[in-house]
């Protein structure tokens, strides 16, 4: 079995995922939004991102089963011919990542937009709305995650599917597959 921990970057709202991978089969655990509020400074509201994701992480680590290993991904940015706004939402990345391979001691996997999208509903095109749809079936949830939520989990099953992947137990033993 494997957790399976993912980030939706953005420095106002960043998505968050927890998954249970075994095999094939998907559990979904938790997943929700760190709304930092566009009204802040940036420092502020990457503070306040990585407060909240090592909280996140805090959690990831209690659900842990004895001798299950974690993973994390996270979404790569799209290419933006703003600058500013490509710099912001790096900043926001950053942080994430950060936290999340601080806090988990695994490496984080990066993947495309496009390879979150395929993954989770076969279609690398398909719009947020297709995408929270999809992954709440897919994951058997009662309701459409918001579509932040909905990001963090395909990028998720991106990296529950990524067979790549380098796993670290709760020893903190990290492991490389060969290659």
């Amino acid at each position: 079995m494997t957790l399976v921990v993912a980030v939706d970057p953005s420095s106002i709202k960043c998505g968050y995922a927890l998954l249970r991978s075994e095999g094939p089969r998907l559990t979904y655990l938790a997943a929700g939004v760190i709304d930092a509020g566009s009204k802040r400074s940036l420092c502020r509201r990457l503070v306040e991102i990585g407060a909240e994701l090592h909280d996140v992480c805090d959690e990831a680590i209690a659900a842990l089963m004895p001798g299950e290993d974690i993973i994390a991904g996270i979404e790569s940015g799209y290419v933006d011919s703003h600058g500013p706004t490509a710099l912001v939402l790096g900043a926001a990345r950053g942080v994430a990542m950060y936290v999340l391979g601080h806090s988990l001691g695994c490496e984080v996997r990066e993947y495309a937009p496009s390879t979150v999208k395929k993954a989770a509903t076969s279609n690398g095109r398909a719009d947020k709305g297709q995408v929270a749809r999809i992954v709440a079936k897919r994951l058997r949830m009662k309701r459409e995650p918001a579509p932040d939520a909905a990001d963090a989990l395909a990028c998720a099953i991106a990296r529950a599917q990524d067979t790549r992947h380098t796993t670290t137990t709760r020893e903190g033993d990290t492991r490389c597959p060969s290659q």
